[in-house]
């Protein structure tokens, strides 16, 4: 079946993991989009609580957009201390705002150095002096926008893909870029004890809920548009992640790209990366070996030039010069590997002497060339494995 492209380019975002400042030593931080819980520059807290928390993520094609309440309450005398947001990038915030008890309070920049072995970070503040008033309660409320950043494609869209029209890659490329929506939650627990109450809820504004892919923690509740989740007696962990596709509701993509293999059933490179896309992105294995398995019998059977001869005088398995046949044989191997641990090797019936043709074909030609490289030896090593396999199912059957 031919599907038709039908859905504009849009634009997509994702929001990324605020690190801790304990990962910082290894990797960049990346910037913080969805937001996180009020937090306090004191060493030690032991008597203002946050007793309810009530977040509302926003997901725009164009932006992200925070509004979140904090209620909070003093158990013991009065006390004067530093509150904010540590943010990792000078940039992270479009626009931010606070309000204690419905007045809006004049924030300041704030920094300071994270130490983490040798390395020295700088960790950024949204600050404002706030005093707890003992035995009182108070509301803090922040809203803030924070820009979307575009995340890496899930289709490679390169010269894997240089047969498919531009405007067709574009839109595949487009239509594959995921997103994903984080709220910080452990940062809460900075305040005495456990919430009351915390509630937490993403919405995807323009999309329906059938465009998220999945959720975490899972015991959230998913809406029409998006995610929401509840909690009592709760102890600050962790985080409250969405992920999603802005462009393409979730379930109509995988026949979606299905529908680009048939319409380029003669270039292995988009089989095997569209496969690839099915299994580890969707979880869809089946379409993947339906797809493999078509495209082997289908193959024509052409054994191109596979060896070169280094400076060295080694010999090399040619994957960049074999005219993409390595992608092809690649396929029958994944392929039967699976049919094998499911027991299910007499589906590869049909498929099976191509598979022994292709095999012998990169077993002859390395045999037959001294000197090889350690990939060129693992190469051989997997053809005849493979070719064997195959062989078996033949005799078999």
């Amino acid at each position: 079946m031919m599907f038709v492209i039908r859905y504009a380019i849009l634009l997509s975002c994702l929001v990324v993991l605020s690190l801790s400042p304990a990962v910082y030593a290894d990797i960049a931080p990346a910037s913080m989009t969805g937001g996180r819980a009020l937090e306090h520059m004191e060493k030690e807290n032991d008597r203002v609580r946050m007793v309810k928390e009530d977040v509302l993520v926003r997901i725009f094609g164009e932006g992200i957009e925070t509004v979140a309440r904090f209620l909070m309450f003093n158990e013991g005398d009065e006390l004067t201390m530093e509150v904010g947001f540590p943010y990792n990038y000078q940039d992270e915030f479009v626009e931010f705002r606070a309000f204690v008890d419905g007045e809006e309070v004049e924030f300041r920049e704030g920094s300071r150095e994270i130490r983490f072995r040798s390395k020295v970070s700088v960790q950024y503040w949204k600050l404002w002096t706030m005093t707890f008033e003992g035995g009182a309660s108070c509301e803090v409320r922040v809203e803030y926008r924070t820009n979307c950043l575009e995340h890496p494609d899930i289709v490679k869209v390169d010269e894997r893909f240089s047969s498919l029209p531009d405007e067709l890659r574009v839109e595949l490329d487009s239509l594959t870029t995921r997103g994903r929506a984080e709220y910080i939650l452990r940062t809460g627990k900075s305040w005495k004890g456990r919430l009351d109450s915390c509630r937490v809820e993403f919405r995807l504004e323009g999309r329906s809920g059938d465009h998220i892919r999945k959720f975490w923690p899972k015991d959230g509740t998913l809406t029409d548009n998006g995610v929401v989740w509840e909690y009592t007696d709760y102890e600050p962990a962790g985080e409250a992640r969405v992920y999603y596709y802005p462009n393409m509701p979730v379930g109509e993509i995988p026949p979606y790209l299905a529908g680009i293999v048939e319409r380029y059933p003669d270039d292995p490179r988009i089989a095997s990366q569209i496969g690839e896309v099915l299994r580890g992105s969707f979880g869809r294995v089946d379409m993947r070996n339906r797809i493999y398995h078509d495209f082997l019998a289908g193959w024509d059977g052409t054994v191109p030039r596979l060896l070169m001869r280094g400076r060295d005088g080694k010999c090399r398995y040619s994957h960049e010069h074999d005219g993409h046949f390595y992608t092809a044989w690649r396929m029958g191997n994944v392929l039967l590997d699976h049919y094998r641990r499911e027991d299910r090797l007499g589906d590869a019936v049909d498929i099976a002497p191509k598979i022994v043709g292709m095999s012998s074909a990169i077993v002859d030609s390395l045999e037959s060339c001294g000197g090889l490289t350690e990939t060129a030896r693992n190469t051989l090593k997997a053809a005849r494995a493979l070719r064997d396999l195959a062989e078996g199912i033949v005799q078999s059957h």
